[in-house]
């Protein structure tokens, strides 16, 4: 099958995705799903161009898949999560379908986007707010930022993890409705990132705990879910990254060498952080390369998107921080506390800049939806204080000037 077919089918499922799943939103809101379409497109393309330029496991992933044999492939799928699954899946569109790596990248490409759909449904749903910055809406602007496209619009595990959290956010909105997605995403990241896997667990987890907008025992029941099955998947976390002692700093440790192989040569980009206070290492891995960083086009790009980053993020803080913590939905309470935990962790280990870049795409929705909430929550009390100043205008007596 020719690239040239691939490519107008997979541009076409995108435009057909969008219009059966979007028929509940406005105009406006299709249309910039579309942009988003497009542009993601674009960015799967800079993708290929780039593994095929550089030492990337998107070679790998195909090469290897398309070159198995049969036997391989049962050597594969009897071998559990990580790399070895990427080969399984891999294996029917490279080595029975005959398709290329451009080819195979549209496809992860448009796995990609659906992520991003379920991003975008999320705030739709969940934000009653657009905040604007000189005329200019924040949504969905902010989800043009090109890391986020790059890392999630190629061949690789970043995208089908990116894709799953996604779709798990999505659907503890309406659990009841949307328990398939609940487990397809669940046993995704589990073959994908294990690791990872556990994190986001105990982040959702802990966010139904505190929450106090349901129930106590709806609480506890979805809280004790979800650290169940993380205790349930631990001992093979704990073998897939060979490791003895089930420490954090050896599992991020051995999850940084595993993923390292795209971005690891570029040594330029590496930054000594092991005498960083705790605090700074978070900070790194969060809001750096910064423009003292710069050593090539990708930390320059990388800089401006941390940069406003950097600037949304002392705004939120600035305002009633706690509150607007408290007041947030369970899923955006759960995406914050992914972004914090996972920060938390793989800043122990990290030290290169492209690696930085490439793990953090998997919190960066996450915490774009916390911003966009939080900006939010600050327009909804000053429109409530508006409010309440309005109605104390009202029920007071009328001044009248006396006239002698």
């Amino acid at each position: 099958m020719s690239d040239f077919i691939v490519s107008v089918f997979i541009v076409t499922v995108g435009f057909v995705f969008i219009y059966w799943n979007s028929k509940d939103l406005s105009l406006y809101k299709i249309k910039k799903l579309r942009h988003l379409w497009l542009y993601h497109l674009l960015f799967s393309v800079v993708f290929y161009i780039y593994t095929r330029n550089n030492a990337a496991d998107a070679n790998g992933y195909w090469r290897i898949a398309k070159e198995s044999s049969a036997e391989a492939f049962q050597l594969y799928l009897s071998k559990g999560p990580g790399t070895k699954f990427m080969f399984v899946l891999n294996y029917f569109p490279a080595k029975i379908l005959d398709l290329s790596i451009f080819a195979g990248t549209l496809i992860y490409s448009i796995i990609g986007f659906i992520g991003i759909y379920f991003f975008y449904r999320i705030i739709v749903d969940l934000i009653p707010h657009n905040y604007s910055v000189k005329g200019y809406g924040l949504f969905p602007l902010l989800l043009f930022l090109p890391s986020m496209h790059f890392w999630a619009g190629g061949v690789g595990k970043d995208t089908l993890l990116f894709f799953s959290i996604g779709m798990f956010g999505f659907a503890l909105q309406k659990v009841g409705k949307r328990i398939p997605l609940l487990v397809l995403s669940v046993a995704l990241s589990y073959m994908v990132r294990p690791h990872i896997l556990i994190v986001m667990l105990m982040a959702f987890g802990g966010a139904y705990l505190i929450s106090r907008k349901l129930q106590l025992y709806k609480r506890l029941f979805f809280f004790g879910l979800l650290i169940s099955i993380s205790i349930i998947i631990l001992p093979r976390v704990l073998e897939y990254v060979s490791v003895d002692d089930g420490s954090f700093s050896d599992i991020v440790s051995r999850s940084v060498t595993q993923a390292g192989h795209l971005s690891g040569q570029d040594i330029g980009s590496s930054v000594d952080i092991s005498s960083y206070p705790f605090p700074l290492k978070v900070l790194t891995f969060l809001y750096r390369p910064l423009f003292f960083d710069i050593h090539g086009i990708t930390s320059l790009f990388a800089s401006f998107e941390n940069l406003i980053l950097l600037i949304l993020s002392f705004k939120i803080l600035r305002f009633k921080p706690i509150t607007t913590f408290k007041k947030a939905p369970i899923v955006i309470k759960g995406y914050l506390l992914f972004l914090l935990l996972g920060a938390m962790i793989l800043s122990l280990s990290l030290s290169n800049f492209g690696i930085i870049l490439r793990m953090k795409n998997m919190f960066l929705p996450g915490f774009l939806i916390y911003i966009y909430w939080a900006l939010s929550f600050q327009i909804s009390h000053k429109n409530a204080e508006v409010a309440l100043d309005t109605e104390r205008e009202l029920s007071e007596p009328a001044m009248v000037d006396s006239i002698e």
